[in-house]
């Protein structure tokens, strides 16, 4: 579907929420890192906020369509993991 000109498009981008979890996982990579902590959970934590970071980052670098309102109805995109379109 092409986007036209009387069509009202909202896309993924970066918002104070998606901040929020970059700056979280950030902080919870260095406070694991800089206190001692056993190694596995070290590594569980650096794999787990490494994933949600990179799937918080490509959700918002992506820009794909989040809303749409056209002459051809509502397109509602559903979250970026899902996106099938």
């Amino acid at each position: 579907m092409s986007v036209e000109s009387d069509e009202y498009v909202e896309r993924y981008r970066l918002t104070w929420s998606a901040a929020g979890v970059l700056a979280a996982d950030g902080c919870f990579v260095a406070l694991v890192l800089w206190l001692p902590a056993p190694l596995l959970l070290r590594a569980a934590t650096v794999a787990a906020c490494g994933w949600s970071a990179v799937v918080t980052a490509a959700g918002v670098a992506t820009r794909r369509v989040a809303f749409s309102a056209g002459v051809a109805g509502l397109t509602l995109g559903g979250s970026p993991l899902r996106y099938g379109a």
